[in-house]
């Protein structure tokens, strides 16, 4: 729901990251999109998760948009990495996930 609070805890490059989202936008199995809310602000603005249904599976993309400057790049590039990694493995499990709907 638009305006909801999303509480997250996960491990990312071996540190417990304790994280709040503001969904900004729904559309029912199709869209969610979020603002990241202070301090991870700093580094990530936004994200959005997109589902296309397909027949028989799904095209699912998740995105997040960072706010990086050179230096603060310089100094986070392990996370990054760490960051990616992360989303390529959440977004296989959501796929699963919504794939058993669809």
């Amino acid at each position: 729901m638009v305006g909801s609070t999303l509480y997250i805890e996960e491990y990312l490059h071996g540190k417990l990251h304790k994280m709040k989202f503001l969904c900004t936008k729904v559309v029912p199995c199709r869209t969610m999109k979020y603002r990241v809310s202070f301090p991870m602000s700093i580094i990530f603005i936004k994200g959005t998760f997109l589902i296309v249904p397909l027949k028989g599976t799904c095209l699912f993309t998740a995105t997040l948009s960072f706010r990086l400057g050179r230096l603060l790049l310089r100094f986070s590039k392990g996370k990054i990495d760490a960051i990616k990694q992360h989303m390529k493995e959440e977004g296989e499990n959501l796929k699963k996930l919504i794939e058993a709907v669809f």
